[in-house]
């Protein structure tokens, strides 16, 4: 590993401190200290080899917490700017969705409540 892939590493430690990103988001964020992209590239294998950056563990979450907040349409939206794919937003969508065993009756008062 170069030395300056190892300063993209510690800088990204640095970055997951303050809470989990996307890959995609790690990408922009190194990308703004100016880190070359072979060094961005090196780094961000290292946190995946690590289990320190994971779309899908990152979408789980995200979707998790925000469930009952937005629709699975705004969800959806807001992943994609973060860098998950649409494919891996609906499996996990599903999953979820799957897990908490609410029927569309029960998604649409949950809603209601919300917003009142």
């Amino acid at each position: 590993m170069t030395e300056e892939a190892e300063r993209a590493y510690r800088k990204s430690l640095l970055i997951l401190e303050r809470r989990d990103h996307t890959e995609t988001e790690m990408q922009q964020k190194l990308t703004r200290y100016e880190f070359s992209e072979e060094s961005i590239v090196i780094a961000i294998e290292r946190l995946k080899e690590y289990g320190l950056i994971n779309d899908r563990r990152f979408a789980e979450q995200y979707i998790r917490y925000h469930y009952e907040a937005y629709s699975k349409r705004v969800l959806a939206m807001k992943l994609l700017k973060k860098g998950i794919r649409a494919d891996l937003f609906d499996s996990v969508y599903a999953e979820i969705r799957e897990t908490l065993e609410i029927c569309p009756e029960q998604e649409a008062l949950i809603r209601a409540v919300a917003m009142a």
